[in-house]
């Protein structure tokens, strides 16, 4: 079975639109994929530990998203999928890569958890990060169990 690695680094794909259906199909199937049994997750309130203890917390919602709920302070905002649903694999991981090293605990957050995991699984799948955790509940669980977030400003860097 084809996995996200041949996905990403077919070259058909690459810097090309990716359409929300092919995304909800991969997610849905990795969700239900047995790899997905080796993805760790962190609920809301030991994130709350995690960033205190400052483990890099990654966002990978998109500008408009951070400008709406804002963001876990300190957090490093690296958008995955913008809002067409494109991506550059090659471009995200060298920026990630200057966040975190694959031995290096990190957290991966969205706005519920979708995204967040199949980016999470992917680096711990095909990247060996070894201490990468999904979010589930993501910024909106956060938010609602009282997490700190700061108001992303509208003339920062995208």
């Amino acid at each position: 079975m084809e996995n996200f690695s041949i996905y990403m680094k077919n070259p058909c794909f690459e810097n090309k639109p990716v359409r929300l259906g092919f995304l909800l199909i991969l997610a849905s199937w990795m969700y239900s994929s047995a790899a997905m049994s080796e993805l760790k997750e962190v609920n809301t309130n030991d994130l709350k530990q995690f960033v205190d203890e400052g483990v890099a917390v990654v966002d990978v919602r998109t500008p408009g998203e951070w400008r709406a709920t804002g963001v876990i302070p300190d957090s490093k905002l690296l958008t995955f999928f913008d809002q067409r649903g494109s991506y550059n694999l090659k471009e995200w991981l060298s920026r990630f890569g200057e966040i975190a090293q694959p031995a290096d605990r990190v957290v991966i957050i969205c706005q519920v958890g979708n995204r967040s995991r199949v980016i999470a699984d992917f680096l711990y799948q095909e990247m060996g990060y070894l201490e990468v955790y999904n979010a589930p509940g993501g910024i909106e669980d956060w938010r609602r169990l009282g997490g700190a977030v700061e108001r992303w400003p509208s003339g920062a860097a995208e």
